[in-house]
């Protein structure tokens, strides 16, 4: 999710102690247990790329749990008088459990969070990033809890969950009407998984496959009809890169859509890996790729996010035209 969601939960998960039975710290201690799995961002300084991918199996894990929960109780076993270490820790534990790995659960999130055992992903993508309805549950929430500490964290904890189970209805009933218009022509086939539309109960991101050609349609779950929001042609000729370039083939591994495509930057040629879902019609968020030659040889490794731009050099390779 975000960090007003994750920031607000860990706030709201302190109602419960409304006694104040973990003693001093204990509410800063949830709040930042459930913001510290990102910290992980410090990461993107060496490459945005080896945070995403670090990012799925590290802090996010139910193994770094307890770790990243003993930094933070630690950290303010130090900084907050008359505190104690175990009620610190618990509710740094129970910010990042259910603060922040169980909203990225839910959310359009992915996370290997039985990583190293398993490395499959978790992510139903039933919530949207930073997904207007969730903050505005919790920020209703907080505003209770100021009052009303555990009558806030349990009514907030039951809305998620009734707003989870009827996204989750909403998903299927989508997921179910568009699977029967594309039956129609073998050839198109839905493709990754559906994203919830930030702010909406029954709107979804659903994609297709059509040989070459990657869409993006807008399904509503209460009366089936759909509209398309653009379409993408893969250029697979320029599929060969992957293997000459490190950043990308680090990268493929996380796409679950990939859009492949060559770019002209001033006088300089890009050829570009992204995931669809990062995608519009005319411009991708996270792009990772090489500045190729007139030859198409990649010659500097490049990722792009956003304005940002960071580059690398290439390891020694090769080149086929020696």
């Amino acid at each position: 999710m975000d960090i007003i969601s994750h920031g607000l939960c860990g706030a709201l998960l302190s109602g419960f102690d409304s006694r104040r039975r973990l003693g001093a710290g204990a509410r800063l201690a949830a709040t930042l247990g459930a913001l510290a799995p990102d910290s992980d961002l410090v990461i993107a300084v060496s490459g945005w790329d080896r945070y995403l991918h670090y990012h799925e199996a590290g802090t996010h894990t139910i193994l770094a749990a307890p770790l990243v929960a003993t930094a933070v109780a630690l950290c303010l076993r130090v900084a907050v008088r008359r505190s104690r270490f175990a009620p610190l820790f618990l509710a740094a534990l129970a910010g990042v459990m259910f603060g922040h790995l169980a909203l990225d659960v839910i959310s359009g999130a992915d996370i290997r969070l039985l990583a190293p055992f398993w490395n499959g992903r978790l992510g139903p993508h039933l919530l949207a990033m930073g997904d207007a309805l969730v903050i505005a549950v919790l920020i209703a929430g907080f505003a209770i809890g100021l009052r009303y500490p555990k009558a806030a964290a349990v009514s907030a904890s039951a809305a998620l969950i009734l707003l989870v189970l009827v996204k989750h209805q909403s998903q299927r009933k989508a997921i179910s009407d568009f699977g029967r218009a594309q039956a129609t022509d073998p050839a198109r086939q839905p493709a990754g998984h559906p994203d919830a539309v930030n702010g909406s109960m029954f709107f979804w991101t659903l994609y297709e496959r059509d040989r070459d050609v990657l869409r993006v349609w807008t399904v509503d779950a209460r009366t089936g009809s759909r509209r398309i929001r653009f379409e993408r042609t893969n250029d697979n000729s320029l599929g060969e890169q992957a293997a000459a370039v490190p950043a990308i083939r680090d990268f493929i591994g996380l796409l679950h859509l990939p859009v492949v495509r060559l770019e002209l930057i001033g006088d300089r040629r890009f050829v570009l890996w992204s995931d669809l879902r990062d995608c519009g019609a005319t411009s991708c968020d996270v792009s990772v790729g090489a500045e190729v030659d007139s030859a198409g040889f990649p010659v500097r490794q490049v990722i792009q996010v956003g304005p940002l731009r960071q580059e690398r050099a290439m390891p020694p390779l090769r080149s086929p035209h020696d």
